[in-house]
């Protein structure tokens, strides 16, 4: 989810008190240890349980208004030589990229693996968990 205009603090407690709401007994709040962005939260919804891995989008060395997806495409564009020049919002900055040049960031993207990686750092991490790949207990 993008973080727009809430502290990150403040969006976990949120989505804490939404699960709890649902869920049937205690939640276990597990904050990941290498990303601050990414929060996973179990427990029992009846005799099921279920495990909500959550990311928010967002990067603290761009700095906008409201932190969001955008903030990732941009740190491609960056990385791929696509100048973009000072944005307060980074929405309305990644809209203001031609589309030819979206198309070339997102190529770039699905041809280089380590792109990914380092412009998606709380993605991949989230994508990690669900693959199994990462204990979360």
């Amino acid at each position: 989810m993008d973080q727009e205009d809430d502290v990150l603090d403040t969006i976990y407690e949120q989505i804490k008190s939404d699960v709890e709401k649902f869920a049937t007994g205690k939640i276990e709040v597990i904050a990941e240890k290498t990303n601050e962005r990414v929060r996973i939260y179990k427990g029992n919804y009846g005799s099921k349980k279920f495990k909500l891995i959550l990311v928010i989008n967002g990067l603290e060395d761009t700095h906008t208004d409201k932190h969001s997806i955008e903030d990732h495409l941009l740190k491609a564009a960056e990385k791929v030589s696509i100048q973009v020049g000072d944005f307060k919002n980074s929405k309305e900055a990644w809209w203001s990229i031609n589309n030819k040049q979206q198309q070339e960031i997102f190529r770039k993207l699905k041809e280089h693996r380590k792109l990914v990686e380092s412009v998606f750092p709380q993605q991949v991490l989230g994508c990690q968990y669900l693959e199994g790949n990462i204990e979360d207990s």
